[in-house]
């Protein structure tokens, strides 16, 4: 019965390890962040607690059922999955919930359930990506065309996330771009597109904010404006957040607060998601920070190896995209926390109270495993390839060694 349970968590078990920890990471600061919301908006001191439990076990259900599916039907449902995401990205704009100028949420009317649509599309755009790249491999031509086939595809999608949000955009676009480039597009290529299109869009939002245009371009101006010059008043409300998210950080320490004891928790804006990582670290300290950077070091190193041992390109450039997906927004929050770039208002992945960006890394973590069920058999195959291929080669030294072996 035991072997049958734990038989359904297919895939490398390290990876499950790291996943299953950030989840319990997750329903604890989760708890200890939010309790003075629970007593002000619900009055009852486990409201966000359940609420995130229940967004949890979806999650794990959800990585239980793409790890036991194979990976192969989404080489099949790429080009359908890249035009439903645009689709979503295009209703979410036009008709999405607006929370501070920005539609990013789109309500699911029968359920009565908002999800974020650029969520679903970062994860369809990896697919396509991989996909695409993936059969254009015979030369430098092919590779150029298949480039360029991406290259439409992000543009679409950052293009349609922009406006609502920017930071979403751009980490879509940079971790697209290092995929590309790990599938061996040249780089003078990629900084031809991406330079042009990066100063158009750079050149848009400044005369946006300046004029007034754009509500969300304005926001965006202020926010690096404060980010890079003076201390004056204005300045200082901009960068309130990133303040306070560096007074909780100092008063954390080495071993923090301890749990529930962040003081932090009650000024600094959303520290159960945007700032978590800030929460975590005024509360358990620089060692439990340094402990969540460890656990997504060793899912990345777990991914670097899993698509090592791939036998084909498309599960390979999919481990890899998937993995960057969720590294890269992990350090976007990071950085945020310790004021290393302006505010950008990213989540950490597995970690941070919400559902959509949970439920779409734990299908990505659930890709990730499944693609790693065939590389455990397939780098078991290959390294017994290379010891026997050194056997062979060390049986034919020895021989040559003996005198009397002629030719």
């Amino acid at each position: 019965m035991k072997k049958q349970i734990f038989g359904i968590f297919k895939g490398d078990k390290w990876i499950w390890t790291c996943y299953i920890v950030l989840l319990l990471a997750s329903l604890m600061f989760v708890h200890s962040t939010t309790g003075a919301l629970e007593f002000q908006r619900h009055s009852n001191p486990v409201h966000f607690l359940i609420s995130q439990g229940g967004f949890i076990i979806m999650a794990i259900v959800a990585a239980l059922i793409m790890s036991n599916l194979s990976y192969k039907k989404l080489f099949n449902l790429a080009n359908i999955a890249i035009g439903v995401s645009l689709v979503l990205l295009f209703i979410t704009l036009a008709f999405g919930d607006a929370t501070n100028d920005a539609k990013r949420w789109l309500k699911i009317p029968i359920i009565d359930q908002t999800i974020q649509t650029s969520d679903i599309a970062k994860l369809c755009l990896t697919i396509f990506i991989a996909k695409v790249m993936s059969t254009h491999q015979r030369d430098d031509e092919d590779i150029k065309k298949g480039a360029i086939y991406s290259a439409v595809a992000i543009a679409a999608v950052c293009l349609l996330i922009l406006p609502a949000n920017l930071s979403t955009a751009l980490l879509i676009g940079i971790t697209s771009v290092m995929l590309l480039i790990i599938a061996r597009v040249k780089l003078k290529h990629i900084l031809l597109v991406g330079s042009g299109l990066g100063i158009f869009v750079f050149l848009l939002i400044i005369v946006l904010g300046k004029t007034g245009t754009f509500n969300r371009a304005e926001t965006w101006v202020n926010r690096i404006e404060a980010y890079v010059q003076s201390d004056d008043a204005q300045d200082k409300k901009d960068t309130f957040q990133a303040d306070q998210a560096k007074i909780a950080i100092s008063r954390g320490g080495l071993i923090g607060q301890g749990s529930g004891a962040s003081m932090q928790k009650n000024v600094l804006p959303h520290p159960y998601s945007d700032f978590i990582f800030a929460s975590i670290i005024e509360e358990r300290g620089l060692l439990a920070g340094l402990g969540i950077i460890v656990l997504y070091v060793i899912m990345m190193h777990r991914c670097v190896i899993s698509a090592k041992y791939q036998s084909s390109a498309f599960p390979a450039f999919l481990c890899i995209g998937l993995a960057l997906n969720i590294i890269m927004q992990a350090v976007s929050n990071m950085v945020v926390a310790v004021n290393l770039v302006p505010v950008t208002g990213q989540p950490l992945p597995m970690v941070s109270m919400g559902g959509t960006s949970l439920i779409i890394s734990s299908v990505s973590v659930g890709i990730i495993l499944n693609i790693s069920r065939y590389s455990e058999q397939h780098g078991k195959e290959k390294e017994k390839e290379e010891v026997e291929e050194s056997d062979r080669e060390q049986n034919i030294e020895d021989i040559t060694d003996y005198p009397f072996v002629i030719g």
